[in-house]
Formats: structure tokens, C-alpha cells, sequence
């Protein structure tokens, strides 16, 4: 029984015995009264304990159900990509490839399918880490167009089998930001992941860097079909999935985004969308930016809590 809930039922008590007492009523008159008094009183708080402890069950199955419905869907995109490995590398193995063209077509299908993979697989670990409250991000001085660089590399493809192209804007070669390399790319991966993914056949998607003061801006642009106002509070969450059913057919685990918040606020930077000036979206994130009057920092192991970083 709360403090509040037990002051009531002691002036109820109270103000009934006073009422008796100036009635010149037996005692036993007075027990009866503080008792069917206590009775109601306590009956009307067993009703309230009981109406705000189904309220919290029904809450835990919400959350429950969720999980597991989240759960499930990661399960099901690891096992996408994984089948595709799968399938080419069968295919392969079977003899379907009788030309260096065929050979070629399945292993770059391989090799998509399995960075696809293990993009889904260090989302889930990296959220595992971010939960248990500890991550370890290595974080030096990057020349950002060697980062870009890598980027082109690696999302090209993906982007070419979509047909859809991928322009990365050249950037000084003097332009350094403080940052964790992989996990660098592991933010720009998803970001142009989600750009191509949401992007229609023959448009493109940009990336481009911004000097904003001492940070650099990093940005992803596609046309795609945006998110809308209702639900832009989502992007960032863990398990947002804003396309959900306006874009069935386009899966995700959810994870990423979140995940990249977590990561950028680590290196000291932010994230953040804004819609496209005449369609798609963009969405953005910030490092710091080293200058020739700051030292450069050779190697700094930085083992940081997983507190929730300033959001964008």
C-alpha cells in the first residue's frame, strides 16, 4: 500500500471515530464503522493494484512480442544474404558456370551477399556491445580522401547492381579527421546502403564532404522517397524502420542507424537527415576535424561507455 493510499485510509478511520465519539455512540459501534471503513478502503486500493498491474503486464507482452518480432526479422535478413552465398557458391561448385562471364556474375553475387551479411552481423554484435556498455573504438587521425576512397570501393558495386550510380566528390588531400577507420566505414557503408537501397533505377546517389568549422560534415544524398514528418522522429532508434508500409518489400533489421548514432557520438561527432532540396533525402554526420594547429594524433585507444551521446 502506497504512503498516499495509507494517509487516506487513516483519516477515514479517524474522522469516523471523531464522528462517533460526538455521537455518544458504544465503542463497539465505532469498531463496526472502522472496519467496513478499512473494508472499502481497501477493497477500492486492491482495485487500483490490480488495474495498474495489468496495465504493466499488458506492456511487458507489447514489449516481449516486439522483441521477438524483431528478432525474427533480423533472423530473416541474415539468412537473405546468407542464402545467396549459398546459392552461388552451389551453382558454381554444380558446373551452371561454363563461361569466365558466368564465374564472375555469381562470385560478385557472393561477395555482395556476404558484405551485405556481415554488415547485418556487426549490427547486432555491435548493438550486443552497446547494451552491455562498453565498446573499443580505435580512433587516429584519417585523411578523409583515402576514407572516401574506400567507400567508392567497396558500395560501387552493390550500387551497380541496382543500376544505380554512386559519385563520391573528391576532397583535399589535406583534409584529416580524428576517427575510428572502420568503424568510420561501417557508418558510410550503411548510410550509402539505405541511399542505394531506397533509390530508383538510372538516379544516383552523392556523397560529399562540407567543412563546417572544426568538424568535417559527411553527406549521403539519394532521391529517393524521403521520410516522412510523422516519422522522422524514428531515424536513429533502435529497430526504427521508417519505410515499414509504405515500402514493405524493402527490409532492414533496423539496427544500423542506431547503431551509427551511437558510434559517431563516440568520435566526438554527430548525426543527423534532412530531406533533399527537391526530393530524396540526406543524411548527414559530422567528425572532428584536425588542423595543422592541432596535433595529429598518432594512436589514441579510447575504451568509452556506451552512455546515449548528445543527439543530432
Amino acid at each position: 500500500m502506497s504512503d498516499r493510499n495509507s494517509s487516506i485510509l487513516g483519516l477515514a478511520v479517524t474522522a469516523a471515530a471523531l464522528l462517533v465519539a460526538a455521537s455518544g455512540l458504544p465503542m463497539w459501534v465505532l469498531a463496526i464503522i472502522a472496519g467496513l471503513t478499512t473494508k472499502i478502503g481497501l477493497r477500492r486500493i486492491g482495485r487500483r493494484l490490480a488495474a495498474a498491474t495489468a496495465r504493466i503486464e499488458a506492456h511487458h507482452e507489447r514489449s516481449l512480442r516486439w522483441r521477438e518480432e524483431q528478432l525474427a526479422n533480423t533472423a530473416h535478413e541474415l539468412r537473405t544474404p546468407l542464402t545467396a552465398v549459398t546459392t552461388a557458391i552451389e551453382l558454381l561448385r554444380d558446373g551452371y558456370a561454363t563461361t569466365p562471364e558466368d564465374q564472375s556474375m555469381f562470385l560478385d553475387q557472393a561477395s555482395t551477399a556476404s558484405r551485405h551479411m556481415a554488415f547485418l552481423i556487426n549490427d547486432v554484435v555491435d548493438l550486443a556491445a552497446i547494451e552491455g556498455g562498453r565498446i573499443s573504438l580505435q580512433i587516429r587521425a584519417q585523411r578523409v580522401s583515402n576514407l572516401l576512397d574506400d567507400v567508392h570501393k567497396v558500395m560501387s558495386l552493390p550500387a551497380q547492381m541496382r543500376e544505380v550510380a554512386l559519385v563520391v566528390d573528391d576532397s583535399d588531400d589535406v583534409l584529416v579527421v580524428n576517427a575510428d577507420r572502420g568503424r568510420f566505414l561501417q557508418v558510410a557503408f550503411n548510410m550509402v546502403a539505405n541511399a542505394v537501397k531506397f533509390s530508383s533505377m538510372g538516379t544516383s546517389v552523392r556523397v560529399t564532404t562540407v567543412i563546417t568549422g572544426a568538424f568535417v560534415r559527411f553527406e549521403v544524398h539519394d532521391t529517393g522517397p524521403g521520410v516522412s514528418q510523422e516519422r522522422r522522429e524514428q531515424l536513429f532508434t533502435r529497430f526504427g524502420r521508417v519505410h515499414e508500409d509504405s515500402l514493405p518489400t524493402i527490409a532492414g533489421t533496423g539496427l544500423g542507424l542506431y547503431v551509427s548514432r551511437m558510434l559517431i557520438g563516440h568520435m566526438g561527432g554527430e548525426i543527423g537527415y534532412r530531406p533533399g532540396e527537391m526530393a530524396g533525402s540526406v543524411f548527414w554526420f559530422t567528425l572532428p576535424r584536425i588542423t595543422s594547429e592541432a596535433p595529429l594524433l598518432d594512436s589514441v585507444l579510447a575504451t568509452v561507455g556506451c552512455t546515449e551521446p548528445a543527439s543530432a
